[in-house]
């Protein structure tokens, strides 16, 4: 498999994972305001435990919350290192498609002066970011399964 593409489905998985770290942030910024005096209620719908004690639930579901939002950020820091990673070994392939994947998606270079650092005409050099926009949507058994 050529680079750019596991680069591209890795980036996929990172922003898939950090927006679930995201998630876990907003659901830590709810239970924090449901204590506020004067808050909307959100106690049911965040705690789904008997007890009557609202600061023993809130305690529990803090914990829980931390958790989560802990494993999520280990998650993320673990993608974004092999992305990062992954970015190196594009740089110092030799594959025009990964070169130009590489200046165009990581490095946002316009086309015109990706032209003049590969040595290509601004046709050609279309021509090859078309092929890889359409190689990166390729799934495993050649459906289009993955949206840009």
């Amino acid at each position: 498999m050529e680079l750019f593409i596991e680069h591209y489905r890795l980036n996929e998985e990172y922003k898939k994972v950090k927006k679930e770290f995201d998630k876990s942030l907003e659901k830590k910024s709810q239970l924090l305001y449901s204590i506020v005096p004067g808050s909307a209620n959100f106690e049911n719908e965040l705690v789904k435990n008997n007890s009557n004690d609202k600061f023993i639930n809130y305690t529990i579901k803090m914990e829980e919350i931390d958790k989560e939002i802990n494993v999520r950020r280990n998650l993320k820091d673990v993608l974004a290192y092999r992305l990062k990673l992954k970015e190196i070994e594009l740089k110092k392939s030799d594959n025009i498609l990964d070169k130009v994947y590489y200046l165009r998606i990581v490095e946002r270079i316009k086309v015109r002066q990706i032209c003049i650092k590969i040595n290509y005409s601004k046709t050609q050099t279309y021509r090859i970011l078309e092929e890889v926009r359409k190689k990166c949507k390729m799934g495993q058994n050649g459906n289009l399964n993955m949206v840009s």
